[in-house]
């Protein structure tokens, strides 16, 4: 096999599946409309577990969210809840990775994961998040 032989085989295969395609597409779905309900809460408290390779889910993420939004009843959609844990799992992502490859175990003042998170705040105050 040849280098070019490589290069058309990938060409020809479709892009690999995300976990912030996943989500787009379920908050877009029927689902999205949904109403809230226990077993999604959980759904996302699983999915972030595995996302984050943090078993017990992240203290304050996007499932503790949901299960506090089904706790307290408030009128939520699987929808509202995916589209912010879309943001999420790629800002942590961005900060584990510079973290992780980064001598000192330290996210730079100023990097990647600063300006996503700079990003993140901004929507987060114009209410898109």
């Amino acid at each position: 096999m040849g280098i070019d032989d490589g290069a058309t085989a990938d060409a020809n295969r479709p892009p690999p599946a995300t976990i912030a395609g996943a989500l787009n597409s379920a908050s877009q779905s029927l689902v999205g409309s949904k109403p809230l309900e226990a077993s999604d809460a959980r759904a996302i408290q699983s999915a972030e577990a595995r996302a984050t390779g943090i078993p017990a889910g992240v203290k304050g993420g996007v499932g503790a969210a949901a299960q506090h939004a089904v706790d307290k009843g408030e009128p939520v959609t699987v929808g509202d809840v995916l589209r912010v844990s879309i943001s999420l799992f790629v800002l942590f992502a961005a900060k584990s990775a510079e973290q992780r490859n980064n001598p000192d175990s330290v996210v730079s003042p100023g990097g990647v994961a600063a300006s996503m998170q700079s990003a993140a705040d901004h929507n987060k105050a114009a209410g898109y998040a």
